[in-house]
């Protein structure tokens, strides 16, 4: 998976995210797009990262099942839910981040405020 890779991924996952953004009546809309900004969030270290997220095997791109054009929110929502599975590499991966030596050094030379502003887009809900 490449830079551009990666950059399309995000790309796709914010109309994932704007699609849920405009459904809070459908049940898990509000909690899928809320894990699908840190799934964002997660490539952007991932891009950050890329040798050290491969050697980890925390990189998740390419367990990311994508639709491009997605305009069923039913798609969006399946696609939360199998990523979401404690049992999934996407999941797994996220909550595992700081296993890795060079993101903790990373977080550690942030700012406090940095800090928390960044861990409050990669918690699990």
């Amino acid at each position: 998976m490449t830079r551009e890779d990666i950059k399309n991924k995000q790309k796709s996952l914010r109309r994932y995210i704007r699609l849920l953004g405009y459904k809070d009546h459908v049940r898990d809309a509000k909690k899928a797009q809320r894990f699908l900004i840190i799934v964002h969030n997660y490539l952007w270290v991932e891009d950050l990262y890329y040798d050290q997220m491969l050697m980890n095997n925390k990189n998740i791109g390419k367990h990311l099942p994508l639709e491009e054009g997605i305009t069923n929110v039913n798609n969006a929502i399946a696609l939360f839910k199998k990523v979401y599975d404690p049992n999934h590499h996407v999941r797994s991966a996220i909550e595992t981040l700081e296993d890795i030596s060079d993101i903790r050094y990373f977080m550690n030379s942030l700012s406090k405020e940095e800090q928390n502003s960044l861990y409050d887009t990669l918690i699990i809900l």
